[in-house]
């Protein structure tokens, strides 16, 4: 078997398995509808309210990256996968610092203002902005807490600086926080963002022979990219699930159904670093014998 080959076998395997790890996914998220609340303080439910918000959000994010999976157009579903990724961070964040669950869910009016208060946007609508600060503020008299020290003891609340007390620290400092590789906050936080910029390292795949007299267009190549987004994607989802399991009771079989799907997800990536090892062994060989200096004689 060839290399284009196994990767292509690599990437039915990797959709066939997206789809049974949504599915499972979907089925336990389902039970959140009736969830029954354990008695616990304003504190600890804050964060589990926050903690089911990000997997419904998450659920609903692979759901759309399963449907550019089925259409071939796995190379869009970067942007997704980042979102996955950002996700999985702030839950990790939310659980090791249990304030920021109830911050997280006040946040809201104070990130609208803090976007919105440097521009000329309609007069109604900044308007809504600001009464929605007020009232968040009237409901959560601690909020006062984060004004500035020169603007203490003034009626009109500080937005911005409440805004910054609520607000998650950057992802490079949760990522530090959490002790995560790094090297996932560059190549899927940052690389992840230029697909939603129109970076031309995205849209380079619509050109062939850029630098030349003649480009090409490339109008409907199948897009279905190799299998390293879709099995990112796993790799969170099922994340997920044990944050599911975690926070909203464990179901009895989920140990029985989800085992052999995160096996083959092991296997798979396993595989797929082996191949890509060696493609890059090989081009380090045939670089070598391209610069090879031939004997004298």
């Amino acid at each position: 078997m060839d290399d284009s080959l196994a990767t292509a076998e690599i990437q039915l395997r990797a959709v066939s398995l997206y789809d049974a790890v949504l599915k499972e996914m979907d089925r336990l998220v389902a039970g959140l509808a009736s969830y029954k609340w354990p008695s616990e303080s304003q504190l600890l439910r804050a964060r589990r309210v926050a903690i089911g918000i990000l997997i419904i959000h998450s659920l609903h994010v692979s759901k759309a990256i399963a449907a550019l999976l089925h259409v071939k157009l796995g190379n869009q579903t970067l942007i997704l996968v980042r979102s996955q990724f950002e996700m999985a961070v702030k839950l990790s964040y939310i659980e090791k610092h249990p304030q920021k669950g109830g911050d997280f869910l006040l946040s809201d009016p104070f990130e609208r203002y803090w976007l919105a208060k440097d521009y000329e946007i309609a007069t109604d609508r900044f308007a809504t902005i600001i009464s929605d600060c007020k009232v968040v503020v009237k409901n959560n008299p601690g909020l006062v807490r984060y004004q500035r020290a020169a603007k203490r003891g003034r009626q009109s609340a500080d937005f911005l600086a409440i805004r910054e007390g609520l607000a998650f620290p950057s992802m490079r400092e949760m990522i530090l926080d959490l002790g995560w590789d790094l090297d996932l906050y560059v190549t899927v936080f940052l690389f992840g963002s230029l697909g939603a910029h129109g970076s031309i390292n995205q849209l380079r795949q619509y050109v062939e022979g850029i630098d030349t007299p003649s480009p090409r267009f490339i109008v409907n190549e199948d897009q279905s990219g190799v299998p390293d987004y879709a099995l990112q994607s796993i790799n969170y989802l099922l994340g997920m699930i044990g944050a599911f399991a975690k926070w909203f009771g464990p179901s009895e079989e989920l140990g029985i159904t989800v085992a052999p799907l995160w096996e083959e997800h092991r296997f798979l990536a396993g595989t797929l670093f082996a191949e890509e090892a060696n493609r890059v062994d090989q081009k380090r060989i045939r670089r070598r014998k391209k610069i090879e200096i031939p004997p004298r004689r």
